[in-house]
């Protein structure tokens, strides 16, 4: 139906969300619609110019979906340039928060356990689009989970991102998130992934966060939220990061 029916966006629209619901932590449907050809019609909805709301939406939820699966599901979509195509949805909708939160979660997916997927997403400018999205949408409690989670995985183990992140000041953009939304476990965990990931063995990153007062905050995280694990994890492994920048070690109590 998208092959044949492209351009009309209605259809498209339903027949992306239907592929949500139907692979949606399903791996047979996963692999089914990726033989069918799914991964290239999203594409096709992605890479065209003035798609309406609708349509790009379910679009970036159904490849969050097929691309969830596996990581031969991620690496056939970033040859298909699904990743350029989802930054490129940053760029041309700024004050679209919906667009930006479902684009901020398909990034996500197709950066995990991807190094050349991480790569693309690093050249096609998605850390600065990232950062920006939180800063022009520092109120919005749910864009602010689901970049600092894209940036959380954009940014592992890539020192070229990690660079690229410094450039664009995602560390404060990332401690201004835990300031804004100090009762959100959701950013908290995400936020504070973000930067365990930024600081892992970049001194620039780590300066920032020294300078931001990020270790009282990831403290206050791990007291205000003590039976949530996504934090205490995150937020432990953090605190690890920092004080070993710091030229400390953990301590205990």
């Amino acid at each position: 139906a998208l092959r044949a029916h492209a351009g009309h966006e209605d259809l498209e629209a339903v027949a992306c969300r239907a592929l949500q619901v139907l692979t949606w932590e399903h791996g047979g449907n996963q692999r089914r619609a990726v033989r069918a050809g799914a991964l290239d019609a999203v594409a096709a909805i992605l890479r065209r110019d003035h798609v309406g709301d609708d349509a790009l939406g379910a679009g970036l939820c159904a490849l969050r979906s097929l691309a969830a699966g596996t990581q031969a599901h991620r690496r056939e979509a970033g040859e298909f340039g699904m990743v350029e195509a989802v930054v490129r949805v940053l760029k041309a909708n700024p004050r679209r928060a919906a667009l930006q939160w479902r684009a901020a979660h398909a990034l996500h997916t197709l950066v995990r356990d991807d190094a050349a997927n991480q790569t693309s997403a690093g050249k096609s400018g998605a850390v600065k689009e990232l950062v920006g999205a939180m800063r022009r949408h520092a109120q919005d409690e749910d864009l602010q989970a689901a970049c600092a989670e894209a940036l959380q995985n954009v940014v592992f183990d890539c020192p070229e991102n990690q660079e690229l992140a410094t450039r664009a000041h995602a560390v404060d953009a990332v401690l201004l998130a835990m300031r804004t939304h100090r009762d959100s476990p959701s950013v908290h965990e995400h936020a504070c992934g973000a930067l365990w990931n930024l600081i892992a063995g970049h001194p620039g990153n780590a300066a920032s966060a020294q300078a931001g007062r990020a270790e009282g905050l990831v403290v206050a995280a791990i007291d205000r939220f003590p039976g949530h694990e996504g934090v205490q994890e995150n937020a432990c492994g953090a605190l690890s990061r920092l004080r070993l920048s710091a030229g400390g070690g953990l301590r205990g109590g």
